[in-house]
């Protein structure tokens, strides 16, 4: 039997190929969106599944009650807590950043490797899965001289050697030369790594970027929370019993900062870190998750439709054909059967020419995403086995729909024909179908119109600062010894106004906050944002110093204790006077007006400006005449030359580094014009089919109004306007839906465009020109054939 449907329907496709050609693209494009989708989502919750223990690992995180603020650090003296007093953790591990490391080559000269240091305890071996190539894990990290490279890093720092244990490598840790043994290797970690170790140092080495007083009582400080703690739970721990244990552990002193602490499960490290700060490591958005499973669902969707309006369509066609199966016995479930075959044939077909276009454009994909999925179709269970489900569930969905619509009708309605001009046919589920269609979208017309405009809005606000005149010069900790006389020496060169330092400045992605008490008022705290630069800086960057003096070489303290606050940090501090006030050891020397230190997502926030040591600059800031652009480059290239700097001279311009704040939103404008564009693409070829479908319905009706004296053009209006109704229907049905989702969105941003009615107008107007452009052409041919062709019965 399903041989015989089979080869029945393979005839009637055959038969009619435009309607399944136009099936078979819609679906083919909605599958490779959906399947794209689905293998950025796998990959998203894929990160840290590779570390064998992850479903017991955890890390301890704070908040700061006074900042309500979380926080990644711990201090010290919870790692031996955890490790020696809390019998449900099994183990417990501290590491963390090592910022000036600077591995040398056998001419001293520095490697370029762009690979990360960090200090971690030997606990870090039991708890995270390394691969260990070569060396033994039980006899790793005992001296504080030895390091274990990744595969990559043993491959750069000794290209010549395939076991590199018990080697030495010479580095450069602030400004001071120190000799490390190799003591293992292990295989690169996996791309979807929240965490990524290219080199591994000895505990001890934690204080390598701090003054050796900030070690001092380290041990038994409550405050000093700095430390990245993990910890590898017993099966059977219970996590709230561990943060209250470990809660239980701070004394009760007032003079304590308020905080509690908790535990952040490894399988949010990638996922649910957004509200944790300082944490270095890199996160995900769960955000694009949702984003791109909804639009994925809403063309899947609309390709979904046009598939059960040309089933319906087809059908229309061959109702005697299933009048007569009727008849002569076939049953309901027969003609659903019927559908359903024809509509896994087309899914099928859908269903490998959308890998197939996946295989093709994942390059391109990948650079979309800024990422590299991991995608093998065969390889890997999760993708076969979705792509088939959601193969599947469309080719029952449609089949079902489609067949159930004639299953239904009697077979002498079929045979006679009837049933494919009644009012039923014509205002039931097709209409519905349609209309969804463009309701979808207008929404998607809509939110592509607000993400523009706000991303524009963005990106051309005023920073506080003359951003267009600005370059950033790129200092690694190695040249911090040449900063002074590179600076020096770009302050002189033609078309320089100005020339500053900082360890990190605005645009800035970095995060450095504290808590501020006003003098005048202790209960007043405040959190502000820290900022630590060089002389010049308000003067180079032009923002101006509303009271009191920016800062000056001709006072010698200012580097000791002096600090700037701008505008909106005098106001919630409400100090009155605040020139020459003090704050727990710093001395206000000037206010300054408000600047945006990172996007505007947030408004101004609180800053206070310090003075930092040459030796950590960061970044070098100069201003200079955009006329003389090109001497300037050249010019510092020159004097980078000349100061024997080391490394490659990276020069940025802050205006991009302002888009990359927006680099989310501009990846989302991107992605839904042209989803927006693949929606229109298939739903036009929707409309086209679902015209010809009508006119060939209504085909008498047409005949019957020209003998009456209606002319084309009468005709044309009359099904244009109901073509139209339907877009205006559509306009109403989405408008409240697609409102409120931007307006939410919109809620993200403390700079915000506002949601005008004539948005929604313009996205209605848009898709009414595409509904008309999609049908006009069908219209058009039906209303002017000949009355007598069309009244013809044989």
């Amino acid at each position: 039997m399903y041989k015989h449907l089979i080869l029945s329907t393979l005839r009637n496709l055959a038969r009619g190929p435009w309607f399944p050609a136009i099936t078979l693209f819609g679906l083919t494009i909605a599958f490779a969106c959906a399947f794209t989708a689905l293998i950025f989502i796998f990959n998203e919750l894929s990160y840290d599944s590779f570390h064998e223990k992850r479903d017991r690992i955890y890390r301890i995180t704070h908040y700061n009650e006074s900042l309500t603020l979380d926080f990644a650090g711990v201090p010290y003296i919870m790692y031996s807590k955890a490790k020696n007093e809390m019998p449900q953790i099994q183990k417990a591990a501290i590491k963390g950043f090592m910022r000036d490391f600077v591995v040398l080559d056998k001419d001293r000269q520095p490697v370029s490797s762009g690979l990360r240091a960090q200090y971690a305890s030997r606990e870090i071996f039991d708890i995270l899965t390394f691969d260990f190539i070569h060396g033994d894990k039980s006899n790793m990290l005992l001296n504080p001289d030895e390091l274990i490279l990744s595969r990559s890093a043993a491959t750069l720092f000794f290209p010549e050697t395939d076991n590199p244990v018990g080697l030495q490598v010479s580095v450069m840790i602030n400004k001071s030369e120190e000799l490390f043994v190799v003591a293992g290797v292990f295989e690169d970690w996996p791309e979807l790594s929240t965490f990524r170790f290219d080199i591994v140092c000895h505990v001890d080495w934690l204080g390598v970027n701090f003054p050796g007083t900030f070690l001092t009582g380290l041990e038994t400080s409550w405050e000093s929370r700095f430390m990245n703690l993990l910890l590898l739970l017993n099966e059977d721990a219970e996590p709230d019993d561990i943060e209250m244990i470990l809660n239980s552990f701070v004394p009760e002193d007032d003079d304590l900062t308020p905080v509690t602490y908790k535990l952040h499960a490894m399988r949010d490290f990638y996922l649910g870190s957004d509200h944790i700060h300082n944490l270095g490591y890199r996160t995900g958005n769960s955000s694009a998750i949702f984003l791109l499973a909804g639009i994925a669902a809403l063309i899947l969707f609309i390709a979904v439709t046009n598939s059960i309006l040309f089933l319906l369509a087809r059908f229309s066609s061959r109702t005697r054909e299933i009048g007569i199966r009727k008849v002569i016995g076939a049953s309901k479930r027969d003609v659903i059967r019927m559908a359903v075959i024809e509509s896994v044939l087309i899914s099928a077909v859908s269903f490998l020419m959308a890998v197939m276009l996946i295989e093709l454009f994942l390059p391109q994909i990948n650079e979309f995403f800024r990422n590299n999925l991991h995608y093998h179709t065969l390889g890997n269970y999760r993708y076969v086995m979705a792509f088939a489900i959601l193969t599947v569930s469309v080719a029952l969905i449609t089949g079902i729909i489609g067949g159930s619509r004639f299953s239904a009708t009697g077979p002498v309605e079929l045979i006679s024909g009837k049933f494919s001009g009644s009012r039923q046919q014509r205002f039931g589920i097709a209409r519905i179908l349609l209309t969804l269609q463009i309701a979808i979208l207008i929404g998607m017309f809509s939110a592509s119109g607000v993400i523009i405009l706000q991303l524009r809005y963005l990106i051309n606000m005023d920073t506080g600062y003359d951003i267009d005149k600005l370059l950033k010069i790129v200092v690694r900790p190695d040249n911090a010894p040449v900063y002074e006389p590179l600076k020096q020496g770009i302050r002189h060169i033609r078309g320089v106004e100005s020339v500053t330092g900082a360890f990190s400045s605005p645009p800035a992605y970095s995060r450095m906050v504290n808590e501020i008490v006003s003098p005048d008022d202790p209960e007043n705290k405040v959190v502000a944002h820290y900022i630590n630069v060089d002389f010049d800086f308000f003067e180079t960057f032009g923002i101006e110093i509303l009271q009191g003096r920016s800062f000056s070489e001709e006072y010698p303290t200012d580097r000791e204790n002096a600090i700037i606050l701008n505008r909106t940090a005098l106001n919630q501090l409400r100090i009155n006077d605040p020139i020459g006030k003090d704050l727990k050891g710093s001395v206000i020397i000037g206010i300054s007006d408000d600047f945006y230190l990172q996007s505007h997502h947030e408004p101004v926030l609180p800053m206070a400006v310090a003075l930092v040591s040459p030796q950590h600059i960061r970044e070098m800031i100069v201003r200079y005449d955009p006329e003389a652009l090109d001497a300037v480059l050249s010019g510092i290239n020159e004097v980078w030359q000349e100061v024997s700097a080391s490394g490659e001279l990276i020069i940025v311009h802050p205006d991009r580094a302002v888009r990359q704040f927006y680099r989310e939103e501009e990846t989302m404008r991107k992605m839904i014009i042209r989803l927006t564009i693949i929606a229109g693409i298939i739903a036009i070829s929707g409309l086209s089919v679902m015209a010809v479908f009508t006119a060939r319905r209504r085909n008498k009706e047409i005949g019957i109004r020209k003998v009456n004296g209606a002319t084309t053009a009468d005709i044309f209006r009359l099904w244009s306007f109901e073509y139209l109704r339907l877009v205006v229907v559509a306009l109403l049905v989405s408008t409240p839906v697609v409102y409120y989702f931007l307006d939410q969105w919109l809620l993200n941003f403390s700079n915000r465009v506002s949601l005008s009615w004539w948005i929604f107008v313009l996205a209605g107007l848009v898709a009414a020109l595409t509904v008309w452009i999609s049908t006009s052409v069908q219209i058009y041919r039906a209303a002017s054939q000949n009355p007598v062709n069309l009244l013809r019965y044989e």
